[in-house]
């Protein structure tokens, strides 16, 4: 744990891992942190192998097939990811995050129409998820509907003003629209929101340029 989450050395905390996995091979929660530190080295495959061992060791616990879903997602294999997505909740039903993620994973595989009700179902069950809202409205985005985009993105923000990732997408919508200066405001809070995000504040001044010249 130390070295995972508070020094980020990852491979020494492999190693600790290995070392506990050969005394306890069968304990899924310790293989599901091995798997989560070769995430954090951004060792997906790793992380895969891991994950899978803790599956095998306990096939009803639902975060092993979440974080294993997350792997198969950053690794492109949109399909395995929406697999385990699936099994994850028909293990917690009432669990709204598989639900996001499968929205999620089809929307990157550009099924925006089998997206939506996975994005419906999670805030039906979280009304207060702006995650969920602003990929919902991004999706709507995404497929041409710029109003109801705005409707969804406008709750993103209502319900988790702190989540930042709504004001950038609000800002696209509006940039879409012509609407530079409303696309600039969100983009300002964006920043102040994440002020470490390069592509953000870059995409923010590209706004300030256009809302000149408009």
């Amino acid at each position: 744990h130390f070295y995972n989450f508070t020094m980020k050395q990852h491979d020494k905390a492999k190693e600790c891992y290995d070392k506990a996995l050969a005394l306890a091979p069968k304990s899924d929660m310790i293989l599901r942190e091995a798997g989560v530190n070769e995430m954090g080295a951004k060792r997906m495959d790793r992380a895969v192998t891991y994950f899978t061992r803790a599956i095998e060791a306990n096939p009803t616990h639902r975060l092993s097939y979440m974080l294993r879903g997350s792997c198969y997602s950053k690794l492109g294999l949109y399909d395995k990811a929406i697999q385990d997505y699936t099994k994850a909740s028909g293990l917690e039903p009432e669990n709204y995050r598989p639900y996001e993620s499968l929205g999620y994973n089809y929307s990157l595989k550009k099924d925006y129409d089998k997206a939506i009700p996975w994005y419906e179902k999670a805030i039906a069950l979280n009304p207060k998820s702006g995650e969920a809202y602003n990929n919902l409205g991004y999706t709507w985005f995404l497929k041409g509907n710029k109003d109801k985009a705005l409707e969804y993105l406008n709750k993103a923000i209502e319900v988790s003003p702190a989540y930042a990732e709504s004001y950038r997408s609000r800002a696209e919508v509006y940039e879409s629209m012509g609407e530079f200066d409303k696309a600039l405001a969100d983009m300002d809070h964006f920043v102040t929101l994440s002020p470490k995000d390069a592509k953000g504040r870059e995409f923010r001044n590209r706004l300030a340029e256009k809302a000149r010249h408009a």
